[in-house]
Order: structure tokens, then sequence, then C-alpha cells
């Protein structure tokens, strides 16, 4: 074998290997791009998806704003409610304060005149008790002169 020979031999030999080589990174690589196109399929599925998701999230936002909206004004609406139901009740208890001041004012008035007639009522007690008193002693007086009258005519002649 010459050195031609040989350098041939050689240079088949790393053909071949360099083919194989080839052959084998073909067939890796033809199962990769079969793994980065299902790859890139369920991530178009999953961008789909996510799609699908973000304009319901859209529509869910669409509609809290939307309930939001109503709420606040409802809110609002019910503030008004109890601030008119407040300043009415305010003005209702300064108009019973009012009444109650009169009506309290009223009552003094009535206890001063039922002391009043009180000590009316208690002197005249104690000046019906005199002449109750006055009444018993005439009555005895009374009832003695009529004794005396009855035995002084008794005594006298005829």
């Amino acid at each position: 074998m010459t050195v031609s020979d040989l350098t041939t031999e050689i240079l088949i030999q790393i053909r071949d290997g360099v083919h194989q080589t080839r052959t084998e990174l073909g067939s890796r690589l033809d199962g990769l791009s079969t793994r980065l196109d299902q790859t890139n399929a369920k991530l178009d599925q999953t961008n789909a998806r996510l799609d699908q998701t973000n304009a319901r999230l859209d529509q869910t936002n669409a509609r809290l704003d939307r309930t939001r909206t109503d709420l606040l004004a409802k809110i609002d609406e019910t503030n008004a409610g109890l601030d008119r139901t407040r300043t009415d009740l305010l003005a209702k208890v300064d108009e019973t304060n009012a009444r109650l001041g009169e009506t309290n004012a009223r009552i003094v008035q009535a206890n001063t005149r039922l002391a009043r007639l009180e000590d009316g009522v208690s002197t005249l007690i104690g000046q019906v008790t005199i002449l109750a008193d006055r009444d018993r002693g005439l009555g005895e007086t009374v009832a003695d002169l009529q004794r005396r009258v009855e035995a002084l005519e008794q005594s006298a002649p005829g």
C-alpha cells in the first residue's frame, strides 16, 4: 500500500464517517424539527386559549366596571337619602325638644298652681276643722239652751 492508497482509504473513511454523521445529524434534526413543530402547535393552542381567556377577562372587567358604576350611583343615592332623612330627623328632634321645653314649662306652672291650691286647701281644711269644732260647741250650747228652756217652761206656771 502506498501512501496515496493509504491517503485515499483514509479520505474514504473520513468521507463515510462524515456521511454517517451527517445522516445521524439529519435524523436528529428531523426529530428536533418535528418536536419543535409540535411545541409550536402547543404554543399556538396555548396562545389561542390565552386570547380567549383575555377576551373573557376583558368582558368580566367591563361587567365589573358597569357594576362598580351602578353600585357607586346607588351608594351616592343612598347617601343622599340618608342625608335627607338625617336632616328631617334632626328637624323633628329639634321640634320635639322645643315641644318638650314648652311642656316642661307648663308642668312647672301647673306644679306652682297646684302648690298654691294645696296651700289654699290646707287653709280651708283648717278653717273647716275650726268651724266643725265651733259647730259641735254650738250644738252642745244649743242643746244645753233647749234643756234650760224646757226646764224653764216646765217650771213656769201655767
